[in-house]
């Protein structure tokens, strides 16, 4: 909850993106050692989070993230201040 208040308060950040299982393990490339998947379940429905087909704007300004993003048809969650 801190991080999510300074991101907030200090930080100015109106939006935070958050993996989705499969979103983690594909774009961290985590096939052979996923993490626990309560991380991706149970704490983003805790802070509100909403999944969402929309992903991060600025992955799509990096040119290692394109050819992947054009593959992934899932979904990520996304907690927006700003609605």
């Amino acid at each position: 909850m801190c991080s999510v208040q300074f991101l907030l308060e200090e930080i100015g950040v109106t939006k935070i993106y958050y993996h989705t299982f499969e979103s983690g393990n594909y774009f961290k490339k985590l096939e052979n050692c996923p993490p626990p998947k309560s991380l991706y379940t149970k704490l983003p429905k805790k802070f509100g989070f909403k999944k969402t087909k929309q992903l991060p704007q600025f992955w799509k300004k990096e040119h290692f993230m394109k050819k992947r993003i054009r593959k992934f048809d899932g979904e990520v969650f996304c907690f927006d201040f700003s609605a």
